[in-house]
């Protein structure tokens, strides 16, 4: 999660964007996982990049199929270009700074930051919205007012997210040495 904040202050994305990212996409019991992934639609979770990079390679030492990885799981097919060597895609500050400068630019394409996590996730537009609206439950709870910048009325504001006390307490703490 430290990747994160670093990455969103260096970046300029708005406080809590890429934590609340995490979270929809690797969050377990409210915490983003470093070394989740999504293979062939099974998950694994890894217990540090050596075993998550042993699962990049079927056994014949080919690049698997609808792979995605890490806490922010980045699709295997679509970034493996830039990612020299590959395994690098399983590193959790690699793999979060990233997605944060692939949100930067989606931003910039698209203009907005509601726009810019609708395509981070790659989905229909149905879906996108569903996407967007989870992201902005957790982000709602950790910053209301970055929260604002993905608001919609097809979000509900019903039940408080699953984010774990010590990630809420160590965004917080985040923002508060920020500002120190």
């Amino acid at each position: 999660m430290s990747h994160a904040i670093e990455a969103e202050r260096e970046l300029n994305i708005p406080p809590g964007l890429l934590v609340s990212i995490a979270l929809v996409e690797s969050g377990v019991g409210g915490t983003p996982h470093p070394f989740a992934m999504s293979v062939g639609g099974r998950a694994v979770f890894a217990d540090d990049g050596d075993a998550a990079a042993r699962h990049l390679r079927d056994g014949k030492g080919r690049l698997r199929d609808n792979v995605y990885v890490g806490c922010m799981q980045l699709s295997l097919s679509a970034h493996r270009s830039k990612f020299k060597p590959l395994e690098r895609i399983v590193d959790p500050r690699d793999n979060v700074w990233f997605a944060g400068r692939l949100l930067v630019r989606l931003h910039g394409e698209f203009g907005s930051w509601r726009s810019a996590v609708a395509r981070y996730n790659g989905a229909s537009l149905r879906r996108a919205e569903a996407y967007v609206c989870k992201v902005w439950h957790n982000l709602q709870a950790l910053d209301a007012n970055s929260a604002k910048l993905l608001e919609s009325a097809a979000c509900d504001n019903d039940g408080a997210p699953a984010i774990a006390p010590k990630t809420r307490r160590t965004f917080r703490n985040s923002q508060v040495a920020a500002i120190d």
